[in-house]
């Protein structure tokens, strides 16, 4: 059974990383290195990683252009049971948080009666505060006392012990946009090559390669158009 969608995309952003980055540190030994012999011995070993990682020089090299993920998350929080309260007022129930400032608390108006408990994750998404937390879901439909077994898969999302699929074509939207977001993540690998040789002999051009070529705006809703699809096919 292959990975979710989530971890092939996560480890196939790290080889482009690290794969970016070793074509910084061919270059740069290209242009330090004038021992011909000594540069080859280093671009051989910088081919496998077992080896280059014991390599102090090449090591460091890697440590100066392997440039670490960021995280986009800018709207959200994650609290836990001792950071907020829930509490009610003129028949009104609110929770109230933790604030930047020291001693002060802020009260968010909840537009439920379900008790919130746990952990929960508040998003300020276009002005408005949405409350994340889990809940017990049950179903009181009734639904006989017959046993069935499932298994989980990715060419469809599970089949059943009689046989029947569910969530045909899962398998095949996962690695459609596996593979383009691969493909989509490699081209801005190089992009952020020439946004970091830029900063510094072309600022203006370094601007206009941030506003038009590296933005998240797209991604963002390819994301959400990409995530609803998986759940029409799931659920449906």
């Amino acid at each position: 059974m292959r990975s979710q969608n989530g971890a092939v995309d996560a480890l196939d952003d790290i080889k482009a990383n690290r794969e970016a980055a070793k074509e910084k540190v061919v270059r740069h030994i290209f242009r330090n290195i004038d021992d011909k012999d000594k540069r080859k011995e280093l671009l051989k070993q910088l081919k496998n990683d077992s080896i280059w990682i014991n390599n102090s020089y090449l090591r460091r090299l890697m440590r100066k252009y392997w440039k670490h993920g960021k995280n986009h998350t800018f709207n959200q929080m994650v609290l836990e049971p001792g950071s907020y309260r829930c509490f009610s007022h003129n028949g009104k129930n609110y929770i109230e948080v933790i604030s930047l400032k020291r001693g002060k608390r802020i009260a968010i108006p909840v537009g439920t009666n379900y008790s919130i408990t746990g952990q929960i994750r508040l998003i300020l998404r276009e002005g408005q505060v949405e409350i994340h937390y889990t809940i017990a879901n049950t179903d009181e439909r009734a639904c006989g006392n017959k046993e069935i077994g499932i298994d989980k898969g990715y060419t469809e999302a599970f089949v059943d012990s009689e046989g029947d699929f569910h969530g045909k074509g899962l398998g095949e939207v996962l690695s459609k946009e596996s593979d383009s977001l691969s493909i989509k993540y490699k081209r801005r690998n190089k992009i952020k090559a020439v946004l970091d040789k830029s900063q510094h002999n072309n600022p203006k051009k370094a601007k206009r390669i941030i506003k038009h070529n590296l933005g998240r705006k797209k991604l963002n809703r390819r994301k959400q158009r990409h995530q609803a699809k998986v759940k029409t096919i799931v659920f449906t």
